[in-house]
């Protein structure tokens, strides 16, 4: 979810923000309590469905009944262009499995207007996958996108997390309380930041 959330940040979660959970439930079987949908462009916690114990953390692009087009990481919703304005580079450090070591990606920083809510995204200068498509957003459930487009595993990638049914969802991300990590070893400046 870079540049909204980086490594490091640790949040609070709004748990009540789509309804009530009950305990020890199967999330699968069993629906929340006075359960409502999310809107879109919210922050939300959510279980993988191909790995219960995990914990994700991404974008609500599309709703039920929504036809999400995907184009060269450019996002239509129900065949009208979300708008972005350019902000020019962002550079964060990514960890390479193959060299063991952290290194500097070069990515390009927009704000999208996603209905009205802009928030941050990144895409990468040198996309290693087109993630192009179109999907229908199904009954009860929605579709979710990272906002560090080019490297997130979301409702676009096949046999993924697909489209998150409203069970699954824990909360809605509501405020970084502490983030770790810069020169200071702290990153004060992101204290009570809300998640937008």
């Amino acid at each position: 979810m870079i540049p909204t959330l980086l490594v490091g940040d640790f949040i609070f979660v709004n748990k009540y923000a789509y309804g009530l959970r009950i305990p020890f439930t199967d999330p699968a079987k069993v629906h929340k309590l006075w359960e409502r949908p999310p809107q879109r462009g919210d922050v939300v916690v959510f279980i993988n469905p191909q790995h219960p114990d995990v914990d994700y953390v991404k974008r609500v692009i599309g709703l039920p009944g929504d036809r999400i087009d995907v184009r060269d990481n450019v996002v239509y919703l129900n065949g009208v262009e979300q708008k972005r304005q350019d902000v020019g580079d962002f550079v964060y450090k990514d960890h390479s499995e193959y060299t063991d070591t952290d290194m500097d990606i070069v990515a390009h920083e927009f704000v999208e207007d996603l209905s009205g809510r802009k928030h941050p995204i990144i895409v990468r200068k040198d996309p290693v996958l087109a993630r192009s498509g179109s999907y229908i957003v199904e009954e009860g459930r929605v579709f979710m996108m990272g906002d560090n487009r080019d490297n997130s595993a979301d409702s676009r990638v096949e046999g993924g997390i697909g489209q998150i049914p409203y069970s699954y969802i824990k909360g809605r991300a509501s405020i970084i309380w502490i983030s770790f990590g810069g020169p200071a070893g702290i990153r004060f400046e992101r204290m009570f930041h809300g998640v937008n």
